[in-house]
C-alpha cells in the first residue's frame, strides 16, 4: 500500500519539469526581490546625491556665495543623511532577502534532483535501499481501523507536491 504510494507520489512529481516546480513561486519570490532591491537602491542612489549636493552649497554658504542660511543647509544635511543612513539599511535588507530566497531556491533544486534520483533507483533497488528512501520522503504514518493510512510527508516533498491532487 505504502509503495503504490510512493510510486504515485514519484510519478506526479517526474510528470512534472523542474521549472515548474521551482517557478511555483520561488523563482516570482526572488524575482519580487530583486526588484524591491533595486528600487531602494535607486532610492538611495539618489538621496546620496542629494546629499552630496547639499554638502557642496553648505561650502557655499560657508564662503558667503550660497542664498540659503547655514542654519537651514545644516538641517537639510542632517535630514538627508539620515534617510542615507535608513536607504543604505533597507538595502542591505533587501539584498540580504534575496540572497536568501536564491539559496533556498537552489537547496530546494538540490533536493529535487535527489527526489528524481530516488525515484529512478526505487523500482529496481533491493528492500534495504527502498526504505531508505521511503524513510527520507515519509515522515510518519497513522494506520486506522479498515487500514486506512495519514501520512505526514517531510518537508521537501511537501514542498513538490503543492498543487498536486494527492491525498493518503
Amino acid at each position: 500500500m505504502i509503495d503504490d504510494i510512493v510510486h504515485e507520489i514519484f510519478k506526479k512529481v517526474k510528470s512534472l519539469s523542474k521549472a515548474e516546480i521551482l517557478s511555483a513561486s520561488h523563482n516570482i519570490k526572488v524575482s519580487e526581490c530583486k526588484t524591491a532591491a533595486k528600487r531602494v537602491q535607486r532610492e538611495f542612489l539618489k538621496t546620496e546625491k542629494e546629499l552630496q549636493g547639499l554638502k557642496r552649497e553648505v561650502i557655499k554658504a560657508v564662503t558667503g556665495d550660497s542664498a540659503f542660511p547655514l542654519n537651514l543647509l545644516s538641517s537639510l544635511v542632517q535630514e538627508t543623511e539620515h534617510k542615507c543612513v535608513a536607504l543604505k539599511q533597507a538595502y542591505e535588507e533587501a539584498q540580504y532577502n534575496v540572497d536568501e530566497n536564491e539559496k533556498f531556491l537552489q537547496e530546494l533544486e538540490n533536493k529535487y534532483n535527489q527526489f528524481i534520483a530516488w525515484s529512478n533507483i526505487y523500482d529496481t533497488a533491493n528492500m534495504e535501499t527502498r526504505k531508505m528512501i521511503v524513510a527520507q520522503v515519509i515522515e510518519r504514518v497513522e494506520v486506522f481501523r479498515g487500514y486506512e493510512l495519514k501520512m505526514k510527508f517531510t518537508i521537501s516533498v511537501q514542498q513538490f507536491l503543492i498543487g498536486l491532487d494527492i491525498s493518503a
